[in-house]
Formats: C-alpha cells, structure tokens, sequence
C-alpha cells in the first residue's frame, strides 16, 4: 500500500462534510435493527475524525446508547462492559468479536447479544461463521481499510460480501501492474474516491466483484471473496486461521522471520490446544486477564504491508 496516497484518501474522509455523509451511512443500516435506547458496545476509540466518532453519531442518531469500550483495552474489561451493560449490538474488528465469544464461554459470562457488526479489518467468511455460530446472533458487515473512517461498503444481511458504496467510492479489481480486471475475477482492491477521481489507492487487501443481483434489492456491485493475495505467506494464513478456529486459542500473532516462523498464542489453560507446527521461536502462555490486550490491530500473518504501491 502507498500510504502517502492512502493519507490523502483518509484526508477526504475525514473533512466534516465527508464524516456527516458517514454518519448517515452508517444511521441508514442500524435504522433496520437497533432499537431505542438499547445499549451498543463500539470497539473503537471516539476520537474526532475516526471510525469511532462516525460510530458513535450513528448510535445517537437512532436513539441508542454507545458504550465505548475506553482507554482500558484489556480482553478482561471487554467481556466485563458486554456484560455488565446488557449489550445487545456489538461493533468491532472480527476477531475481536470471535474472541468475546470466546471469553463468554471460557468465564461462563452470559452474553446477549443478538447483532454483531464486524468493521476494521477484512471479515473472512470462516470469521463469520464463527461469530454466528459462537454468539447465534446476526451479524453485518463494514469494509473501512486500516479501521479509518474510509467506509468504502456495507453487507446487506442478505448475502455475502459488501456493496461498494457508489455514491462515494468507485471501486476497481486490478492486476499487479494495476491495470484493471474483468468482473468475476480477483485482484487486488482499487479505491477511487468521487471526490478526487485522480485519487487511486491500492490497498494491498484482494477481493472480486459481483455484480449479480442480491436478494436484498440493492443494484450496487459487491466485492466478495476478501482475501490478501500476495502480499501474506500462505502457509501463516492457513495457520492463523486454524488456530483462531479454536475455542482453546484466544489470540495468534505469527509472522516469519529469518530463521522461520515466529508465533506467540494466547491460549485458556484447561482446555485441548490444536498440534502446533516446529517454530523458530515459539511463545505459548495462558490468557493473563490483568494484562492482555487483543493483536487484532497488528498484521497477523502478512509478508509486506506496503506490496501494492500506487498512487
């Protein structure tokens, strides 16, 4: 990613006007769901400007009562505020969410939360059926890369995939030398802002277009099939999402190094841990609720954060 030319992009999300446009955005979707006065957990800092301030006017905006989750980000307080507000709605990074489920089972901590909305980082269709197994809610869909106040779609509840929010963002599928690619075929993800149509930035996140219709009525394309393409080491993908598929592992940072694959595994004493691979250094402790915080907002299996650089 060429993250000059991401500033700009977030430049232009973050102007007052763009933020208000976001809001509405965001206020149209929980209209069909959240009710008033019902207690919404974001998991997001609420600072101007962010992900978490258009979130929070959203929620106010419908009547509800954001809980931020607030400067103490430890797994522990995470599971005490759901709890302990009643939360009904969740809003997080995925694996953020499949980990309060986690946690729910683990401390035997009642949840009831009955939608999730998953944003921050690429929802993976084995996140999602996680989430809706693990927490029997439904759940919705935001794709704003590097969790900034880009929000370049919304999933619909009615398929998979976001619909690209046209009316903001033109969305393109290109090859590795950015010339674009037929519909149906996946490439790396090209955003265009309306604003600044000479504006293209490569996010160094994979997907395909579908522009076939969706059950909901929607006549926007959607992109599906998130992935990261080239720029991740597959087999720390297909570890990484192993691992997070047990209710055993609580958190996985794995990345490699010059000697092999490094990891670090946060893991519920007690329970049966997956077979774990030969690792070059290898760091596996039991779930420290007066320290640990979740990895969510580091890469967790990624070769090069900046493959893709286009402007």
């Amino acid at each position: 990613m060429n993250n000059a030319a991401f500033e700009r992009l977030e430049k232009l999300a973050k102007e007052p006007a763009a933020i208000e446009r976001s809001v509405e955005y965001v206020t149209r979707q929980l209209r069909l769901f959240a009710k008033n006065q019902e207690r919404i957990l974001i998991c997001f800092p609420n600072e101007p400007g962010t992900l978490g301030e258009i979130l929070d006017k959203a929620v106010r905006e419908v009547g509800a009562v954001p809980v931020h989750w607030g400067e103490d980000q430890r797994w522990l307080n995470l599971i005490r505020t759901a709890f302990l507000n009643k939360i009904t709605v969740v809003i997080g990074p995925p694996l953020v969410v499949l980990g309060l489920n986690k946690l729910s089972k683990i401390t035997r901590t009642p949840l009831y939360i009955r939608h999730a909305m998953t944003t921050g980082y690429p929802s993976y269709h084995w996140m999602i059926e996680g989430i809706i197994r693990g927490l029997d809610c439904r759940t919705w869909g935001y794709f704003t890369p590097k969790a900034s106040p880009v929000m370049c779609g919304q999933s619909c509840g009615e398929s998979w995939g976001v619909h690209i929010r046209q009316e903001e963002y033109d969305v393109e599928i290109v090859d590795e030398n950015g010339n674009a690619l037929p519909d149906g075929e996946q490439g790396e993800i090209c955003i265009i802002p309306k604003a600044d149509p000479d504006l293209r930035v490569r996010i160094s996140e994979y997907a395909r277009i579908d522009r076939s219709p969706c059950p909901c009525g929607r006549p926007s394309a959607r992109l599906v099939d998130f992935d990261e393409g080239q720029t991740i080491d597959m087999e720390l993908h297909r570890l990484a999402t192993e691992l997070h598929t047990w209710d055993s592992v609580l958190d996985v940072r794995l990345s490699r190094g010059s000697y092999g694959i490094e990891m670090e595994m946060i893991v519920f004493p007690g329970l049966e841990l997956p077979q774990l691979p030969a690792c070059a250094k290898m760091v596996v402790r039991n779930w420290d609720p007066e320290h640990d915080e979740p990895f969510w907002f580091q890469p967790l299996w990624r070769n090069n954060p900046d493959v893709g650089e286009n402007d």
